[in-house]
This record gives structure tokens, sequence and C-alpha cells, in this order.
């Protein structure tokens, strides 16, 4: 029997309520159906949980690598599926068992009490911070159930059900469904077909009542319809051009820094229900503020943790508004021990500029930063802020002949690009 699929939600749920009269239950598909995600691949989540071992493992003197983690997670969890395939119908895996015995061998003697669920919290927390309802599917779901439909998720991954309860309970939409059933908790997956009479039994379904949804048209499509159970598949076109952007972006951000803020502003965009009408200046504002903040959070966070920094400082008047930017990211990139106390600082930047150099004296950094609003020039201007006398250095500049009020400025269209070379900027 073909499988029938549909380009668009609208379609498929169309087709539906056809026969939906003849329906009592209705199952979906977890991820890439009733959630998607606003990265291209769930694999990426597995590299900020490896640098959070590695990092860990580092700070208790073991050395090793977020690269190293990374391949002996993989590792032990191919070893679990290799194992769970010769007595099961499924080659699955289980997270609550695979990843205790890949910290165990990290760290050993010295692995931190209850570490585990520290891990599996954090990892839980980026993997729902990327997860989005299709909003077309939770509005026919809320429909579904005032219908006295019985609705159930089901979903072929690692993760037992207890974690995906998390996520629909942190979307508010528990009370919509009967049960979530995974495949790591009976090694029985869609993919073979043996997880559809488990949760016949289990649930006392009648099969041919039963319609299912997914998006994968072998273990959402061909695999249920060969048990008796009606299936729709959906092949949405426009989201798979979204996650090939998305893919695109990703691999660019490696290379240059202009590409990491563009990977940044498409993992921003507001998808599904959160694409919603907005003020004029709220869009404008996002489209033009909203990746340059997010990526200075990102580059904030970066240099906290390389820095091994615990308190920052943000000062007035801009700095209010990114305090309040970094509260808001900060949970998403730190466990919420490691996250530094960040505290406003109601004084000028101009007021810190004196002491920032007042151990480490004036360098290249900091006559760049200096130049940086259009009305800096010279270096008569670099001294102006840093509270510095200018006839000073006027030996010096002379040296490279150069004078104090000659324009350094790149962003002055008289700025002279061997002036800038010969101060070494």
């Amino acid at each position: 029997m073909e499988v029938q699929t549909y380009k668009s939600l609208e379609q498929l749920i169309e087709a539906a309520e056809a026969f939906i009269g003849d329906i009592d239950v209705i199952s979906f598909d977890v991820f890439d159906t009733f959630f998607i995600r606003r990265i291209e691949d769930p694999n990426i989540i597995k590299i900020p949980v490896s640098r959070f071992i590695a990092e860990k493992a580092n700070s208790l003197g073991i050395s090793i690598s977020w690269m190293e983690v990374s391949t002996l997670r993989d590792q032990i969890e191919n070893q679990q599926r290799q194992t769970n395939g010769h007595a099961n119908p499924d080659y699955e895996a289980n997270y609550d068992e695979f990843m205790p015995e890949m910290l165990r061998q990290v760290f050993a003697d010295k692995l931190p009490e209850n570490y585990f669920e520290v891990v599996a919290d954090f990892e839980v927390q980026l993997e729902n911070a990327v997860l989005v309802a299709r909003e077309k599917l939770v509005d026919w779901v809320k429909s579904l159930t005032q219908r006295g439909k019985r609705l159930f998720l089901i979903s072929d991954i690692y993760l037992p059900a207890h974690y995906i309860e998390r996520f629909i309970a942190d979307k508010n939409l528990t009370q919509y469904f009967e049960a979530i059933i995974s495949s790591a908790d009976s090694f029985n997956a869609k993919a073979s077909g043996t997880a559809y009479p488990l949760i016949e039994e289990r649930f006392n379904l009648e099969r041919g009542r039963w319609l299912h949804v997914g998006d994968n048209p072998i273990s959402d499509g061909t695999r249920p319809q060969e048990f008796g159970i009606r299936a729709l598949v959906i092949d949405d076109a426009a989201e798979r051009q979204r996650k090939a952007l998305a893919k695109k972006y990703n691999h660019y951000s490696a290379h240059t820094t202009f590409w990491k803020g563009r990977n940044l502003q498409q993992l921003m965009l507001p998808l599904e229900a959160e694409n919603c009408e907005h003020d004029e200046l709220f869009v404008q504002g996002f489209n033009q503020f909203g990746f340059l903040f997010g990526y200075f959070m990102q580059r904030l966070a970066e240099q906290c943790k390389a820095l091994n920094l615990r308190r920052i400082y943000f000062c007035s008047r801009e700095g209010w508004m990114l305090q309040k930017c970094w509260e808001l990211f900060a949970p998403w990139y730190f466990t919420q021990s490691e996250i530094p106390e960040s505290k406003y600082l109601y004084v000028s930047r101009i007021a810190l500029a004196r002491a920032m150099i007042g151990n480490t004296g004036l360098s290249q950094r900091e006559v760049e930063v200096a130049l940086l609003p259009a009305g800096n020039e010279s270096f008569i201007d670099v001294c102006r802020i840093f509270g510095l006398n200018a006839d000073d250095f006027k030996p010096y500049l002379e040296r490279k002949g150069l004078t104090v009020d000659e324009v350094i400025s790149q962003a002055d269209k008289g700025s002279s690009d061997t002036s800038r070379r010969k101060l070494g900027l």
C-alpha cells in the first residue's frame, strides 16, 4: 500500500479530517514532526555537552579534549546498540545507560557525586532550547482533544520517555497526551515496526481505528501500515529549505566572524507560533541589532570561560540593556552554579578607560577601541580618552613620521592607511 505523503501540514490535516470520525487514536512522531529543531543536525547538541564534560575533567586534573569525550561517547553508544541489536529487533540505545558508563570511563575515581544528573540536565536544557512545536499540529491536537480522541507521542531516540516528557511539559502540552513512548525504554522501535504492537497491547488500542502521523516514509509510513494502522507522512519542502540554510550557515561559520553572526541570526529567527505580528520598531531592532547582541553575548561567555571570570560588570549606559540580555542568555550557556556574577556599574566607559591601562599600559587593542566612534580621528583623541598627555608622545610619533593630530581613524574618509601602518594598526 502506497504511503500517503503531503507537502504541507495544512494538506495533511485536511486529508486526515476527511476520515477522522473513524479514528479514536492519533499518534505523532516527536522530532521533525511534532517538534522541529532550530539546528539542522541534532548531533550538534553533543558538542557543547562534550565541551562541558571536558572542562570539568580538566578542572580535576584529567587531561582530555572535548573531541576525545565526543569520540568516547559515540563508541560506548554504538557498543550498546550492537549489544541490544543482538537481543532485540532494533539497534537502539538508552541515554541513562551509556552516558553514565562514558562518565565513569572519563573520570574514574574522580567522578563527582551525582554528576550524571548534572550532565543530563545540561543536555536536556540545550535540546529543549532548540525545539519548537509545530503550530498547526498544536492547534489540531487541541481540537482532537476536545473531540475526545486519545493522543500519543512516539519516538525512535536514545532519550527515554521521561526526558521527552520534560520537553512537552516545558511547552505546556502535557495535558493533551495520554502517554509518550520512546524506543530507548523497550529497544523496540518504529523502524522495525515492533513498537506498534507493544503500544497497542499496553494501551488497549484498536489498530483499525488508529492514525499515525510522522515524517519518515518507512518508520512512520510503511511500518504502521503493515500493522494495519492508517499513516500519513509529512514531507515539508519549506522545512527542508530552512534546514539546508541552517546547515550552510553553520558550515561557513567555522571560517569567518561574519558567518558566525549570520549563523546566529538564522538560529534566532522566530519559528512557528513565535512568528507573529510585532511593532515595526521591534522588527527593525530584531533584524538590525538582535544578532549583534546575540553574538556579543556568545563571545562574552566564551571569554568568561577562557579566563575563568567569576564576575563581570556592565557599565552605563548601554550596559543596563546588555546585562538584561546576559541574564536571559547565560542560563543556556552555563550550569546555574557556573554563571558568572553580573553587576551593573553606574560609571561611564571613559571613567574606566584610565584605570584599564593603569597596569598594562596602552596597547594596540585599546587604541583600536578608542577609534571606533566616528568622531575620534587622531592620537589626540586616544590620549583624551585614556587621560594621557599627547605632548609626551610627540618624540615617539615623530620617529615614525607621525604627528599627534594626524588622522588615523579608519572610519574617516581622510584616513591614511600609511599612517595606520606606521602606528602598527
